[in-house]
């Protein structure tokens, strides 16, 4: 299953359409409603503040190392 914020990006779009055809279930967050996916939202906002806020990456390999570390 999936979980998404009610995203118009057409990246979203896309993948929706390929899960969609693989069988996998794809369910929205109500709009407003960000507690609905909590565990998310947590990590999303720890990440940024402890990692994205502090570095400027110059390459996604360089991102991954710091992100793992």
């Amino acid at each position: 299953m999936i979980v998404a914020d009610n995203s118009a990006e057409p990246t979203t779009h896309a993948i929706l359409g390929r899960e969609e055809k693989r069988g996998i279930e794809w369910h929205d967050i109500a709009p407003g409603r960000r507690q609905q996916n909590g565990h998310v939202e947590s990590l999303q906002g720890r990440l940024r503040d402890q990692c994205l806020n502090e570095h400027r990456f110059r390459s996604l390999p360089e991102a991954r190392t710091i992100i793992k570390a």
